[in-house]
């Protein structure tokens, strides 16, 4: 009666240990961690983390950093944060944020502008004034810091297609659109007519946003 019941007992200490290691081997996963590549290119890193709540939906959110410093001689500086909250619903997934999918998403971008190009600063230069102390004519600049604001808050709709790649990498495809409303300010009489502001007009701009890109990560 002892040997079967300490017979009985290790046999549910092996399949209790059994069952651990099995998930302990093959989790399941409901996570992934991406960022956009593309981004770079404009001075902004974009990092995301996505959180599967159910097996056909998720929860995902965004935040970016831009910093773009002045540099070759052009005086002009962007600095900038941004957050964004997607709620995604996969339509037959085979695994968990695998599959097409279709999200409503909000996003706010706060961005500032700073451009101290004296060639685009209105009334802010003198030329061939004569400097008593040297005989000569001198063109004295006076350099002043012009600085534009765009805060603009943008809801819509996107579609896309998410792949699990070898059970470790995320590809993540989307298009989509939505509203965009945007506060600006111009502190500066002129500021809004320097090319260097006008180069991003889109930034200042209230209407429709298209949406559109692809970000990579890993899947866990």
């Amino acid at each position: 009666m002892k040997l079967q019941s300490l017979s009985m007992l290790a046999s549910a200490c092996l399949l209790t240990l059994s069952m651990a290691n099995a998930q302990t081997t093959n989790p399941v996963k409901s996570n992934t961690f991406k960022f956009g590549p593309t981004n770079l290119f404009a001075n902004t890193i974009l990092l995301g983390y996505e959180r599967a709540i159910t097996n056909k939906a998720s929860i995902q959110v965004f935040g970016s950093f831009t910093l773009n410093q002045p540099k070759n001689g052009y005086y002009e500086e962007i600095k900038g944060y941004s957050g964004e909250v997607q709620v995604r619903y996969y339509l037959k997934p085979s695994k968990n944020l695998n599959g097409f999918f279709v999200a409503p998403f909000f996003k706010y971008e706060d961005l500032r502008f700073k451009n101290l190009d004296v060639n685009k600063i209105n009334n802010n230069y003198y030329s061939n004034v004569y400097d008593p102390n040297t005989g000569m004519y001198i063109n004295p600049v006076k350099v002043t810091m012009d600085e534009a604001y765009s805060t603009y808050y943008n809801g819509g709709l996107v579609f896309g297609y998410q792949l699990i790649i070898a059970d470790v990498f995320v590809l993540d495809l989307y298009a989509g659109g939505g509203m965009k409303y945007t506060q600006k300010n111009y502190p500066t009489a002129g500021t809004e007519n320097f090319s260097a502001y006008m180069r991003y007009n889109q930034l200042f701009q209230t209407g429709i946003a298209p949406k559109i890109g692809f970000r990579i990560g890993t899947y866990f």
